[in-house]
């Protein structure tokens, strides 16, 4: 059933992805949510499927428990994805786009943690095998299962675009995004699942050596240089560089996988050394403690130090899971899968410990000190006051956002929202919706004219500094665009894009996806002299400071003058 609904998902992306349906917004919300719905239903299932095949029971508890399972799962992703459009590359950019929602949407994120938590947990107890054993077989049998998938995925990468670009001259990333999905839906997810399931047989000498000698070398090298690192600033006594704590982080996520894989696989040295490696790690703990004090000392306190926060806790927690694994001889390194899962209901939705709650109670302090000092306040206190303000308004969520208008009058945010300098604080916008694929061919017999036009108006700022340094800003208004006849400078028309472009910016700052801005442009636009365009292209730059400004845009696709 899990794979089942996987697929049908993975189909209705394959169909609907990109403008080859002229759909309205509303349509394409519904089929978000359905595709939101599926997904989640798919890994409600598996986990579902997993209880019942560890317990081997049928029962109306059982059967109530399943109900409860699949309906938590639909009902909270239906309701984040009423409310919010999930764009992933938007939130690996910056994680307060997922940290600053609303309650439901931090219930929907714990719950998908927490049954992904408990699906490789009941694989896990169903394999019968220690948990690192189990961890070893489930990642060699992944890769060998997901060879299929990534030799299927470039060959049907080279067959698409070669057939674009010898049949047709061309080659359209709408469809090749399609061809990709299709053995993602269709084969990595199902190998995916095979890869942790089928963990009966014994693992091959090739893995066994790349698990033992390959991946435990390469880490203790890691190991060596970072210990290096450490006897260079106590001989400088200087302190760590503010890269240390993503470096030592992902040491200790792939470490961790490593190390994991290997005591439970190697033998001999290399089984000692494996055993050895997690205790070798503790000293950087201290390292990650001294990085993440002066990054709050310099920058305040903010959702990524809440994070960093919570991931040393885990590192924490983890290392005394493993020190009792270690020399209790008991197999709960499992038990690891449930602190991250109860670390990310704490970070989401705990009552008072979430990151909002969190961020705003840090930082309302400097708030209040320059409210009660009036105007009394330094420049000092204004300028902690605007970081304050705008780490509260930005990552506080509905929590920030009540306090700042339960506190401050309206003149108060005016000034707190102004940038450090005295400046109006300014967010900088670059929106650039490419339409390739929506246009293949249109038949131009009933026109006495065409032109392929590209066209740039302005300047794009996208800092502070570039911004305020120069004195002449154009200032575009996009409801009179000059339109000439390419390579002269003759005028064609003149075109009219303001509504676009400022539904555009709204739809931006809303955190919308790439589709969902494709959607807000038109296929075709009339001019008033008569000319019908037909865009492949429009980019908007600009600054939001109390006003709405463009900057600078331009637009590409083709003028067609229509006989009369």
């Amino acid at each position: 059933m899990s794979i089942v609904l996987f697929m049908v998902a993975t189909l209705l992306n394959v169909i609907f992805y990109g403008d080859s349906f002229d759909l309205s917004s509303n349509v394409q919300k519904v089929l978000y949510c359905c595709c939101s719905v599926l997904v989640a239903a798919s890994i409600s299932a598996l986990l579902c499927e997993n209880i019942h095949l560890y317990h081997q029971e049928k029962s109306v508890k059982r059967i109530i428990l399943y109900v409860v399972i699949m309906a938590a799962g639909i009902v909270t992703v239906l309701i984040d994805a009423i409310n919010y459009e999930t764009d992933l590359v938007r939130i690996l950019y910056d994680i307060t786009h997922l940290t600053a929602r609303g309650f439901m949407s931090g219930l929907f994120v714990t719950l998908i943690v927490l049954y992904l938590c408990l699906i490789i947990f009941f694989f896990y107890k169903k394999s019968g095998e220690t948990f690192e054993m189990y961890v070893a077989k489930a990642f060699c049998g992944i890769m060998k299962s997901e060879l299929l998938y990534i030799i299927l995925a470039i060959g049907s990468l080279f067959i698409t675009v070669f057939f674009g670009v010898l049949i047709f001259e061309d080659w359209d990333s709408d469809t090749i995004m399609r061809v990709q999905l299709l053995p993602l839906g269709f084969v990595a997810y199902p190998c995916a699942i095979a890869g942790l399931s089928d963990t009966e047989d014994d693992i091959s000498k090739l893995g066994k050596a790349i698990l033992n000698y390959v991946f435990v070398s390469i880490i203790s090298i890691a190991y060596l240089i970072i210990y290096l690192y450490i006897i260079k600033i106590i001989i400088q006594r200087s302190l760590p560089s503010d890269e240390v704590f993503e470096i030592l982080a992902v040491l200790f996520v792939f470490g961790i996988g490593i190390w994991t894989m290997a005591y439970g696989c190697a033998e001999g040295l290399f089984k000692k050394i494996a055993g050895l490696l997690p205790f070798l790690y503790i000293p950087f703990i201290i390292l990650q403690v001294i990085c993440m004090f002066i990054r709050i000392d310099d920058y305040g306190f903010t959702t990524i130090r809440y994070l960093e926060i919570m991931f040393i806790v885990f590192e924490v927690i983890y290392f005394a899971l493993y020190t009792i694994r270690f020399f209790g001889k008991k197999d709960i390194a499992y038990c690891a899968l449930f602190a991250i899962a109860s670390l990310v209901m704490v970070i989401f939705i705990s009552p008072f410990a979430n990151a909002r709650n969190v961020v705003t109670l840090s930082r309302k302090s400097e708030i209040e000190e320059f409210v009660a000092l009036g105007d009394n306040a330094t420049v000092f206190d204004e300028m902690q006051a605007k970081e304050a303000y705008k780490v509260i308004s930005k990552e506080g969520g509905s929590i920030g956002q009540n306090y700042l208008k339960g506190k401050l009058t309206r003149d108060q945010i005016v000034l707190l929202s102004k940038g450090r300098d005295g400046r109006e604080d300014i967010d900088f916008f670059q929106i650039d919706v490419r339409l390739n694929g929506r246009v293949n061919s249109f038949d131009v017999s009933s026109y006495d004219e065409f032109y392929i036009i590209y066209q740039n108006y302005g300047k794009s700022y996208l800092n502070r500094q570039n911004y305020y340094s120069d004195n002449e800003r154009p200032v575009i208004d996009p409801s009179k665009l000059l339109v000439y006849v390419p390579d002269t400078e003759e005028m064609l028309t003149t075109l009219d894009l303001e509504d676009v472009a400022y539904a555009l910016i709204e739809k931006d700052k809303e955190g919308a996806s790439i589709d969902e801005l494709r959607a807000i442009v038109p296929k075709e636009i009339t001019t008033k002299e008569g000319y019908k365009f037909i865009p492949t292209s429009i980019r908007v730059d600009g600054a939001i400071t109390e006003e709405t400004t463009i900057h600078y845009m331009s637009f590409g696709g083709y003028f067609l003058s229509i006989n009369g």
